[in-house]
């Protein structure tokens, strides 16, 4: 992050656990990051995982998305959504969006992301 102060992103209490298959009762206490990471290295140890523990917002959003070729969406609400588009756009990377309750998901893929001009029309 180059020194940039951020907010550290909440850590679990049993309310998510109850919503996310990812995490458990055992992950109460610490960071929602933190947990998804290491069910992730629990199913797959080849895959190279990178946390980002923080909430993102204007102020480190281009600097936490540059680094990489394909951004994904998996938020939960519509300010992110926002973010993660115009952050997109001005990187000129290409943004996939998905959701998920449970085992049921959905990913309309967007190739430049425009999510701010469909949703005008």
């Amino acid at each position: 992050m180059g020194g940039a102060p951020h907010k550290p992103y909440p850590r679990l209490g049993h309310s998510p656990t109850r919503r996310c298959v990812i995490h458990t009762e055992d992950s109460v206490g610490i960071a929602k990051t933190t947990s998804a990471r290491q069910a992730l290295e629990r199913a797959n140890s080849h895959v190279r995982y990178v946390e980002h523990n923080l909430l993102l917002d204007a102020s480190n959003a281009l600097d936490t998305l540059r680094p990489y070729d394909i951004i994904v969406d998996c938020t939960d609400n519509v300010p992110t959504r926002y973010l993660l588009n115009d952050a997109c756009v001005m990187l000129g990377k290409p943004l996939v969006s998905g959701s998920a309750l449970r085992f049921d998901g959905q990913s309309p893929n967007v190739v430049f992301a425009l999510l701010r001009a469909a949703i005008r029309k």
